[in-house]
């Protein structure tokens, strides 16, 4: 059984951020399309319009990066939202922009951000190890040897796919030697995890097509009296589980949260309770909520929550180290170049996914 440790995550964020959703409904599955950096662009201090070199698209500090590194990665994730979707899905517009378009922003974003990691690499002393670089040559083979003759016509050579594994491989070694670095300390109180049973009543009802209608003034108040009855049943000893299965108008009777994770009026009243200790009548956004306290204090889900806060943390202070990075590198874009190369420059069909393909060779050690 493989067991993740985040030596690919460069590869696996990209991937995840062109559509591995697996929600089924195209209109969600394009979201993640529009949460890249698209700001990294208008970062760059200098724009190159003269056309001087059509082969470099863009550079940061000592690096640049080729027509062809700028192709293999867009054509790849071509591939990959391809895919997922079908072809058809090049024809729609997010906002008014093309797919195409906001792929070539994730592309730039992502491409960049390797860059830039191979030049903090540098600055730590950040090298790849004999076994990395056999990986990267391992890669490299099994990569080109179904390389197309259209895409070696878009200058995808094998030195330029060697390259770009070696990139990505130091990126991923600068960003682990970051998180490493990193050990927040996370109190119990601060990771506290409480798990109740609820009994919701809902204050607004559904149309035909989903719209959320508020009720009435009048049903509000009428919902708020039911509540109060349900809590008078349960303060006179009535079993809570019975009434819930029966008035719960929400989709789970037991639900955990910790502090942030919910509205702040049902975590005062939930953080406030002891074991088997029942709420008041609690007014939430979506409702009347009663609530029983199952456990004050849930060790499991406070651990697991600890495990996610010191995660985030770690993802936070690599983020602002290599922020802080990038401030100080000057970055030029030939955009005349980068203009120029459309989703179709090339086609991948008979390749393996680039991407895919460095998390299996620089993951398959792992049991």
């Amino acid at each position: 059984m493989k067991k993740r440790t985040g030596k690919a995550v460069l590869a696996a964020l990209i991937i995840s951020c062109i559509g591995m959703t697996g929600c089924g409904k195209e209109e969600q599955s394009v979201l993640p399309l529009q949460e890249t950096a698209e700001g990294d662009q208008a970062a760059y201090r200098v724009v190159l319009t003269d056309g001087s070199d059509t082969n470099e698209i863009f550079r940061i500090g000592r690096l640049s990066c080729s027509r062809a590194q700028a192709i293999l990665y867009l054509s790849n994730m071509q591939e990959r939202y391809s895919s997922i979707y079908s072809d058809g899905i090049w024809q729609r517009k997010i906002d008014g922009q093309s797919i195409e378009e906001k792929l070539k922003n994730i592309t730039l974003s992502r491409l960049t951000q390797v860059k830039s990691m191979v030049l903090m690499a540098d600055e730590r002393g950040i090298t790849l190890s004999d076994e990395d670089e056999a990986k990267v040559e391992q890669a490299t083979d099994q990569y080109c040897v179904n390389l197309t003759p259209d895409v070696s016509n878009a200058g995808i050579t094998r030195e330029e796919v060697k390259t770009c594994f070696e990139e990505m491989a130091i990126a991923d070694k600068v960003y682990q030697q970051i998180i490493q670095e990193t050990q927040p300390e996370i109190s119990d109180d601060e990771a506290r995890c409480v798990t109740v049973s609820r009994i919701l009543l809902k204050t607004y009802r559904e149309d035909a097509q989903g719209n959320r209608i508020e009720f009435s003034e009048k049903e509000r108040a009428d919902t708020y009296q039911k509540a109060l009855m349900l809590l008078s049943r349960l303060n006179q000893g009535e079993d809570f589980d019975q009434l819930a299965a029966a008035n719960n108008e929400g989709d789970r009777i037991t639900v955990s949260f910790g502090k942030g994770e919910t509205e702040e009026a049902v975590e005062k009243a939930a953080f406030e309770l002891g074991n088997d200790q029942l709420s008041s009548v609690v007014e939430s956004s979506e409702g009347y909520l009663i609530m029983k306290c199952v456990q004050a204090f849930d060790r499991q889900q406070t651990d697991l929550r600890k495990e996610e806060i010191a995660r985030r943390k770690k993802e936070e202070s690599f983020l602002h180290i290599y922020e802080e990075f990038t401030k100080s590198q000057i970055r030029t874009i030939n955009e005349e170049a980068w203009d120029s190369i459309r989703l179709d420059v090339t086609k991948q069909d008979k390749t393996e996914n680039f991407f895919e393909l460095y998390m299996k060779v620089f993951e398959q050690d792992q049991t």
